[in-house]
């Protein structure tokens, strides 16, 4: 596979909504004061931030530089949430130079940022230093990673998708909790919980549209071939999950329409009690926590297969570092058994390492309204049981995203077909993949 040129990656970028001139926001932020010694590497780790996140952060910060003598870490709260907006921000510091040591990047990105030469590839790093132990972190996160042969960062932490769930909703049905469904269940669950008045404005929703990529891989589908040559989206099996996803939202109403999201977006629905369950990475347990109703965790749907999506957290070291010992070093820590134990302990994330999972914190971790320990247990049930899949590897993925999501308000309007969509989509991807 050509490796793609600067000017590509960021027409790429671009094309996704990801960059354009802007200028930087959020704040360095650091848990103790730089030293002055000219002896003492300063290190800065980017990530979107947020008064949650920021706090989640602290102990690793502090932790690290009480440990490391020469080296200090700083923290940047870039800005931008988990979306396009955090990649334009990071985007414009690394092109302008003032970019960060150690940053992260949107899952699925990676490989784009490695084609253009802006990571350190870090095999020699983890050869050189077996306390890393590859071994502990769950394989699908690692192997997100790769790319061509070589490591290109490592997790801070992991999110696998499960569907959360409103037990008051539930239990006033009649119905049974959500677990291990079959798509048919699943339907026939979504559908008798909706309850809409005679206009169709919806008192409460049967489930969230779940991740597009979702329907597609239980289906038994696929967006790309193994090696990243052509699009398979307009194959049966992937409108199959298109026709699903689409059935929920047009047909059986039983997921919101755009109407429906017109004043909340889908995790809004949920934690203010108007929607019955909701798909969504571990993280999301901090909103969960604050709800007022009884909640709990169930496996994703099984259609062909049980299969959903994980995040991976991708953690990586940038190729302009001054000091790429001293910023491996930060990188190492933040993956590491106590770096992750001290950012995820307070609850709202999912660790990228078995062991952590093992550990007292986590095994007994509960808050709010929890109704059960499948708010631990479920999410060790997909990772272990093979049941996540990671966003699809490719340099081009920016482009490709964005004629997914280009063609998904026409899916879930029902303008066009599952078949015309799943065409359209093929169609424009092969264009891309075959300009390389």
């Amino acid at each position: 596979m050509a490796k793609l040129s600067r000017r590509d990656f960021l027409k790429g970028l671009a094309a996704s909504g990801t960059v354009v001139g802007a200028q930087m926001t959020g704040g360095l932020l650091t848990s103790l004061p730089l030293a002055a010694a000219q002896d003492v590497v300063q290190v800065t780790y980017a990530t979107p931030g947020g008064a949650v996140e920021d706090a989640a952060w602290e102990p690793v910060w502090e932790a690290f530089n009480e440990e490391n003598e020469t080296i200090q870490a700083n923290y940047l709260a870039v800005g931008g949430g988990y979306g396009p907006q955090y990649l334009q921000l990071l985007q414009a510091q690394l092109a302008a130079g003032t970019g960060p040591d150690v940053f992260f990047v949107m899952d699925g990105f990676t490989v784009g940022f490695a084609a253009r030469g802006v990571l350190v590839p870090i095999d020699s790093y983890v050869d050189a230093n077996p306390d890393v132990d590859l071994e502990d972190n769950y394989p699908g996160h690692i192997a997100a990673l790769r790319w061509q042969d070589q490591l290109w960062g490592l997790p801070r932490d992991g999110a696998p998708y499960a569907t959360w769930f409103n037990a008051d909703i539930y239990d006033e049905a009649g119905i049974d909790y959500p677990q291990g469904l079959t798509w048919d269940e699943y339907l026939e669950q979504a559908v008798a919980l909706t309850d809409r008045d005679d206009r169709g404005r919806a008192r409460v929703i049967g489930g969230g549209r779940g991740a597009w990529i979702d329907w597609i891989w239980q289906a038994g589908g696929d967006v790309l071939n193994e090696e990243g040559t052509a699009c398979l989206m307009g194959e049966p099996e992937a409108i199959d999950g298109l026709r699903f996803a689409q059935s929920l939202v047009v047909e059986h109403e039983c997921a919101p329409s755009a109407s429906d999201l017109a004043d909340q977006n889908e995790g809004a629905l949920f934690t203010s009690g108007r929607m019955a369950s909701f798909t969504i990475a571990r993280g999301f347990l901090g909103a969960v926590c604050n709800t007022p109703f009884r909640f709990d965790a169930a496996l994703p749907p099984a259609g062909a297969v049980r299969v959903g999506r994980t995040n991976v957290g991708p953690t990586v070291m940038s190729s302009d570092t001054a000091d790429r010992d001293a910023a491996w070093e930060l990188l190492k820590f933040i993956n590491s058994s106590r770096g992750q134990t001290l950012k995820i302990s307070s609850g709202y994330a999912y660790p990228s390492r078995r062991s952590v999972v093992q550990e007292d914190w986590y095994v007994n971790f509960t808050c709010g309204n929890a109704i059960g320990t499948g708010l631990n247990t479920v999410f060790n049930d997909i990772m272990e049981n093979g049941w996540a899949r990671t966003w699809p590897q490719h340099p081009r993925w920016p482009e490709i995203s964005t004629v997914i999501n280009s063609e998904l308000d026409a899916l879930y309007s029902g303008d066009k077909s599952a078949e015309a969509v799943g065409t359209e989509i093929a169609a424009q991807v092969d264009a891309i993949l075959g300009a390389e």
